[in-house]
């Protein structure tokens, strides 16, 4: 029996009636997704008012609908996933597109997996659900035979499927995770606009605290190759949290539909750009988005730190709060009754900082030992306790993440972070479609073929047709 924990299943989405057959596509998933297991989230991100009747239907149904507050005129599917888990009430959610699907026992598939994993209690693992791309010919061939559409689950059977499936993407975006640490983390990089490249980042940035394997050649070269053939560049890595569930028969299929006519929303160029500047500054100098609130917490908290580093040390608590400010104790504060917590962060050699009290708000201390303890003491209790936190470095050495062991603060959610899993070896048979060991050997392991760019006046049109429709 499964336990009775729901998983929030976030569609973000934005109807309008240039989206292929998308009231069809959304009354057929809902159907698919079995209830006692998934608790459906339509993130709503600036749909037309003609579509109010079927959100009053599919209400009606229990399917819960969020709008979001303040959408922008290009859809951004990032920021919609993001509003979708601040307002999620379940431990785990899973990001669905509008054009992913998958039959009934493939969702309780998953469903089992988070539970085999057990996600609740080890929040930094996570993982993605392969995708199949389908063609137009592969559409009805999977909705005329579902449960047989693939019997061979290894990559390189689909390479027989080419008429159907026009590629495979094994680390997608329908990825599962547990719903607090995806908060702590602040989601999706709101430097992105319109489609294309979000949740690479987002991958690279959750891969850094769990990492699978080791990096494979060139990282961070985008060789836009989605066949789990060749261990090269950052895809092949993203490949790796999602081939697992591959070989066990577990994915979802991408429904064929023309290309999308939003004008600005596609932004492969710009954004793939942008990409790779973000993940080299995480990399490099640990920059990050800030935490994401949760919008069913209480607590209204300003933080007071003494550098940019210390927000490490609170990301999991600000991710438990309803909304939160930072302050450095280099300015001068600004207090006022707007805050239920106070939180200063100091290191043990930090001058004091004195705190005027605030009719309403408790007072946390956090210390900061050089063995990276941390003494807490809060006022409003009287109570003080130890806590070890494990700093998680990039790949340059830069501090990314602070995750503690046991942290419980009245108010704030209980964390844990449980177990991170091992990095695997070449023999790992997660390395079978790559050759096996020899994919971490550079000369002897093939590099893909490089795709070839377009010509140079048809990328210069390209890009003046992007920047144009920006700037409609």
């Amino acid at each position: 029996m499964y336990p009775t924990a729901k998983i929030s299943l976030i569609i973000p989405l934005r109807l309008t009636a240039h989206i292929y057959e998308g009231s069809n596509r959304l009354i057929r998933l809902i159907q698919n997704v079995p209830r006692n297991l998934f608790e459906i989230i339509i993130s709503d991100y600036g749909t037309d008012a003609r579509y109010t009747e079927l959100f009053n239907d599919l209400c009606g149904q229990g399917v819960r609908i969020i709008h979001h507050p303040a959408p922008e005129k290009i859809f951004s599917i990032g920021k919609s996933r993001d509003f979708g888990v601040q307002i999620a009430q379940t431990p785990i959610v899973m990001f669905n597109d509008l054009d992913f699907l998958g039959t009934t026992e493939m969702y309780q598939r998953i469903y089992a997996e988070v539970q085999r994993r057990n996600l609740t209690a080890n929040p930094c693992d996570f993982f993605c659900v392969p995708v199949m791309f389908l063609t137009e010919l592969g559409n009805d061939s999977w909705s005329n035979s579902q449960h047989e559409f693939i019997q061979d689950f290894r990559p390189q059977s689909l390479t027989l499927l080419q008429q159907f499936i026009k590629y495979p993407a094994f680390g997608s975006s329908a990825i599962v995770i547990n719903r607090h640490h995806y908060l702590s983390l602040g989601g999706h990089n709101s430097r992105f606009s319109g489609h294309g490249a979000e949740d690479f980042d987002l991958l690279h940035r959750l891969c850094a605290l769990s990492p699978r394997a080791p990096r494979p050649h060139d990282y961070y070269t985008d060789y836009r190759d989605n066949w789990a053939f060749h261990y090269w560049g950052f895809r092949s890595f993203f490949a790796i949290y999602g081939l697992d569930l591959f070989y066990r028969g577990i994915y979802l299929v991408h429904l064929w539909h023309p290309r999308r006519q939003e004008r600005g929303y596609l932004r492969k160029d710009t954004n793939f750009r942008k990409l790779k500047r973000l993940m080299l500054d995480f990399d490099r100098r640990g920059i990050q988005p800030l935490p994401l609130c949760d919008l069913n917490a209480r607590e209204s908290v300003l933080a007071i730190v003494s550098q940019m580093e210390d927000i490490l040390y609170l990301r999991t608590i600000l991710a438990g709060s309803l909304k939160y400010e930072i302050q450095f104790t280099g300015k001068s504060l600004k207090l006022n009754n707007s805050y239920s917590t106070i939180i200063l962060v100091r290191h043990k050699h930090d001058p004091p900082v004195k705190i005027s009290a605030l009719s309403q708000a408790r007072v946390i201390y956090l210390e900061i030992n050089q063995d990276h303890s941390c003494i807490i003491k809060d006022q409003s209790e009287n109570n003080i306790k130890v806590l070890q936190y494990t700093v998680i470095y990039s790949i340059n050495y830069q501090p990314i993440f602070a995750l503690e062991n046991n942290l419980e603060i009245t108010g704030f959610p209980h964390y844990s972070s449980g177990t991170i899993p091992p990095i695997a070896s070449g023999e790992n048979s997660i390395f079978a479609s790559f050759g096996g060991a020899i994919a971490l050997n550079r000369e002897l392991h093939p590099q893909p073929a490089k795709q070839p760019r377009p010509a140079l006046l048809f990328r210069i049109w390209r890009w003046l047709l992007q920047w144009s429709n920006s700037h409609l």
